[in-house]
């Protein structure tokens, strides 16, 4: 049961893989507009920011039953997911 939208994965690691591209792609087209040292900090929090909204895009508008399969299909590798996602974060 998916109420997601369809366009956007449900696992956590390919939203951030997009993430990081799309932060990547902000930070050097701020970097080269401006200041290196103005990019990199574009960069991290455009992709911060990317994340967050796919997060919320896709989590947001899932169901109870929704929720309940997805956390379940999660729990197959948690673990690697939360080392990626933390990785990430610093």
């Amino acid at each position: 049961m998916r109420t997601s939208p369809p366009g956007l994965p449900l696992d956590a690691v390919p939203r951030l893989i997009v993430a990081v591209g799309l932060g990547t792609l902000t930070g050097v087209v701020v970097g080269l507009a401006n200041d290196v040292f103005l990019g990199l900090p574009a960069g991290i929090a455009a992709t911060r920011l990317f994340f967050v909204l796919a997060g919320w895009t896709v989590l947001w508008p899932m169901t109870a039953a929704a929720t309940r399969d997805n956390a379940r299909r999660e729990d197959f590798r948690p673990l690697a997911d939360e080392l990626v996602v933390v990785t990430a974060a610093l």
